[in-house]
């Protein structure tokens, strides 16, 4: 058994291949054999038939030089920056090696593209893959000891754009390796994208076959990672879920859009997944999962399970009638449901019922007498405030805003992004070489190096969302990093400081301080708007004013969701009315 391992760098994720050689040189033998038509030519669009045009040839790229003829060359992925979806571009790597394989070698490199459609006909050339080789290769002069043939190792560069139309199905990229119009070697690089393919053979041409149950290179996203959704595909995967005739005239609250892997016996693909909160907060419920079709545009699977009573997170002060306690204003004093910044003080928003007769035998806050307002305050980013450095593009502060009792932060044009992760005066976060930190929302800072005892200390860590570098990182020993994300907006996205670089008995460590970061699921807010049982009345200098749009009902006994996790609560009392704002969480 012989093993391929290839060292890191920058800005790539690396794969690992271990196989006997015999193996890859039989299957390699074998798709040249048999895959030679299919990867020269091209492919009609007829279901279930391919037909091949042999003079069909474009170099894409050439190494230029001159050598004797290579013998078995085996193309394949050796690392690839993010995995392949609709509307995203990846770049790969592609490594070639066989016999003869030396610097100069004039090997060119042909692309094909086929798309299995999900009812089971191939389509060529279908103009949502975009192909972009390298004109520049890379050679190494790598051997790899213990195999039987193979000399040197050239290395590809390969860029590939996704549509965002791109339609459902199995896509393979077929590369073939030419020498002077002599066919010496070829790979396959395959993804799915939506619910993928059938993949039952029946009725199916001898090309296709083959093609079908040739091993290849997958550079799509794996059954265990399933991949993110945009936002139109979440928009059409709610649409189709809330239009289910089990949710008609029930409360209800969806609380996740995702996607999954499913494995059937003739399919495998991924399937957007909504998740639905049915009943009051208060009360057992039920959570139904709603597995989507979005091609064919209906509801895939169904699952419901009972949910429990969700647990009390934070009560307000109680307007209790019979005790004389006639409170009808909270803010974050009175109700900790509320934001409320201990270091400062600092609190934004009040909830007010504006109405004089409010008793037992009058159990009605009427439309509009319920009023929360919220209004923005200008605070420093910590690393302002307590290491005295502005972080890049911005003066060292930003106006926070306290939304649905959480920490928001002001964006142009009356709109608001949650504040995911903020570390205080004294959090502190030692990281080592291999280690990740999750912040939420899919981002994340994984190390790749520290050189705490080289001279000119320096590391490398990656910044990722979503599982897709969004920037990689070159730090010296104390460092300020803003990544500024979208340009339309003043604020950034996150911020953070390296206060320090050091070496622990087994790895060189780093420490992270004042991290800062803001969510890019934007809230727009303006006057109708509606959040909950909430309208939105005003918008004025950054000042929110929401009123309830239906009158409330103080039942005893009842529950009535405001917006976000706010609730009124009424006690199931005899001798007076009282009820009390109330925060919810599972």
């Amino acid at each position: 058994m012989a093993k391929l391992t290839f060292e890191k760098v920058k800005g790539m994720k690396w794969m690992k291949c271990e196989s006997e050689p015999s193996r890859i040189f039989q299957s390699m033998l074998l798709v040249s054999t048999i895959g030679f038509t299919i990867l020269s030519g091209c492919v009609s669009q007829q279901p279930g038939i391919l037909k091949v045009n042999l003079t069909d040839y474009d170099s894409l790229e050439r190494i230029e030089g001159n050598v004797t003829i290579p013998n078995i060359v085996i193309i394949g992925v050796e690392s690839i920056s993010s995995p392949v979806y609709r509307g995203t571009s990846t770049n790969l790597k592609l490594f070639i090696s066989g016999n003869n394989i030396t610097k100069g070698t004039g090997i060119s490199l042909d692309y094909k593209t086929l798309l299995l459609h999900t009812d089971g006909h191939f389509e060529s050339n279908s103009g949502v893959v975009e192909l972009i080789p390298d004109k520049e290769m890379l050679v190494f002069k790598q051997t790899i000891k213990g195999w039987d043939v193979p000399e040197k190792l050239l290395y590809s560069n390969l860029t590939i754009n996704i549509s965002p139309k791109a339609a459902d199905g199995s896509y393979y990229i077929l590369v073939a390796a030419k020498y002077k119009d002599l066919q010496v070697g070829n790979g396959i690089l395959s993804f799915k994208i939506g619910k993928g393919t059938k993949m039952d053979l029946q009725g199916r041409s001898e090309d296709e076959e083959k093609l079908l149950h040739m091993g290849t290179w997958n550079i799509g996203y794996e059954r265990y990672e399933s991949p993110p959704l945009n936002y139109t595909e979440k928009e059409d995967a709610k649409a189709i879920a809330i239009n289910d005739s089990y949710l008609k005239g029930r409360k209800y609250n969806i609380t996740e859009i995702s996607s999954e892997t499913y494995d059937l016996q003739n399919f495998y693909g991924f399937l957007p997944v909504v998740t639905v909160d049915i009943g009051e907060p208060d009360r057992p419920g039920e959570i139904v999962r709603y597995t989507i079709d979005l091609e064919e545009k209906k509801i895939f699977k169904m699952a419901i399970t009972p949910r429990k009573p969700l647990v009390k997170y934070f009560a307000g002060k109680a307007f209790d009638e019979s005790a004389g306690n006639l409170t009808k204003r909270w803010s974050g004093e009175n109700f900790t449901g509320f934001w409320h910044e201990p270091g400062t003080n600092t609190s934004t928003e009040t909830l007010v019922i504006d109405q004089n007769v409010l008793n037992t035998t009058h159990r009605v806050i009427e439309k509009h007498n319920l009023i929360y307002t919220t209004s923005p305050v200008l605070l420093k980013y910590n690393v302002y405030a307590h290491a005295n450095i502005t972080p890049s593009g911005i003066d060292g502060y930003y106006s926070a805003i306290g939304w649905l009792g959480e920490k928001y932060v002001c964006l142009p044009g009356d709109r608001l992004a949650r504040i995911i992760l903020e570390q205080n005066a004294t959090e502190l976060k030692t990281m080592v070489t291999g280690e990740t930190w999750k912040f939420g929302e899919g981002y994340k800072i994984y190390i790749n190096s520290i050189a705490a005892k080289a001279t000119g200390r320096q590391g490398w860590f990656s910044l990722f969302k979503d599982n897709n570098i969004i920037e990689n990182v070159i730090f010296p020993q104390i460092y300020t990093y803003t990544y500024p994300g979208d340009a339309n907006y003043s604020i950034p996205i996150f911020v953070t400081y390296i206060s320090n670089m050091r070496s622990l008995p087994e790895s060189d460590a780093v420490d992270f301080k004042y991290a800062w970061l803001r969510s890019q699921d934007i809230v727009e807010i303006g006057k109708g708007v509606t959040f909950g049982a909430m309208e939105v009345i005003s918008v004025e200098n950054g000042t929110i004013e929401l009123r309830n749009k239906d009158p409330i009902d103080l039942s005893p006994g009842n529950a009535t969701h405001l917006m976000g996790d706010i609730s009124i609560q009424v006690e199931n009392s005899k001798t007076g009315l009282i009820f009390y704002p109330i925060k919810w969480r599972v």
